[in-house]
């Protein structure tokens, strides 16, 4: 009996960007390259997403799917969301 594959795990982000134009050029198309060499997908991103309850205080927003939760933690731990700042 072969196992079960992995289930996938989700990233939601939620943070502020200054300058949406600079964060994509500088940030995000390296970032989205580094998430597909590990097989994740990059599901929404938006500046501006529908707040239907409470308050959302970030501009930008991004949910990702990775193949299994340890590659999400190993990417959310190592650096391959914050070697590109945006400051």
């Amino acid at each position: 009996m072969t196992p079960d594959p992995p289930s996938p795990a989700y990233f939601l982000a939620r943070f502020t960007v200054p300058d949406v134009d600079r964060y994509r050029r500088e940030y995000g198309r390296k970032v989205l390259s580094q998430l597909v060499a590990v097989g994740a997908k990059l599901l929404v991103a938006s500046p501006s997403p529908t707040v239907l309850e409470g308050q959302w205080e970030s501009t930008w927003t991004a949910l990702i799917q990775f193949p299994d939760r340890a590659t999400a933690l190993r990417c959310c731990r190592g650096r391959t969301f914050g070697r590109y700042g945006t400051t």
